[in-house]
């Protein structure tokens, strides 16, 4: 969690994000990141680095408020704990890509620039049982059969800020909330059950995004 509070302190201090460099139409780079989900018994990697990219209109930045679309995709893979009592066994692993898509408005000033946005879109999701798992419950004299998580709708509302370096290399950072709560399908002897799993989370990230295009 201190590392969560460090990222987001990072973020708003350094006053992260270029939106685009002039003339660039393309931007790709990467920096640090962490998240925290609602949800304690969900695990995942909290901090580690972040792939960051940016498309733009490109050319001469204009100062003053404007209204920007606001895209991404995103990737995790969550520890999921075994619901089978006595045993440590992890259940599976949980990948999730969303995809993001939405409307802000932003204020730019001299090379710097703030945004607030509201984003949503589909989340790809996909469930793989741990070989363990299926051992615990044979243990136990259960079946684990399967385990699938359904396609969900994500809601992603985050505020960013940024400052060009120069031309083709800037600062950025993001603070964001992502909700995201996917059905999830667990057969076991033969019998079928359903669970709604909230895996709501916040998130930041802070790094350099070179333009290239």
């Amino acid at each position: 969690m201190r590392r969560t509070v460090l990222v987001l302190w990072l973020a708003v201090s350094a006053v992260a994000t270029a939106e685009a460099q002039t003339g660039k139409h393309f931007s790709l780079g990467g920096g640090i990141g962490a998240h925290n989900y609602s949800d304690s018994r969900f695990e995942s990697k909290e901090f580690g680095f972040v792939p960051m990219y940016r498309f733009s209109k490109g050319g001469e930045h204009q100062d003053g408020w404007s209204l920007d679309m606001k895209t991404s995709v995103g990737m995790s893979n969550i520890s999921v704990p075994s619901e089978l009592a006595g045993t440590d066994a992890r259940l599976g692993k949980l990948r999730t890509i969303p995809l993001f898509v939405g409307l802000g408005p932003a204020y730019r000033q001299g090379p710097t620039k703030l945004s607030a946005w509201v984003t949503g879109g589909p989340s790809f999701n996909n469930f793989e049982i741990d070989d363990g798992a299926r051992a615990a419950y044979q243990a136990a004299g259960s079946s684990l059969d399967a385990v699938h998580a359904k396609t969900s709708w994500a809601l992603k509302p985050g505020v960013s800020a940024s400052y060009d370096l120069t031309s083709w290399l800037a600062l950025k950072g993001s603070i964001s909330y992502t909700i995201n709560r996917p059905t999830v399908l667990m057969r076991i002897n033969d019998a079928s059950t359903s669970e709604t799993w909230k895996l709501d989370h916040s998130s930041a990230d802070v790094g350099l995004v070179l333009g290239i295009l």
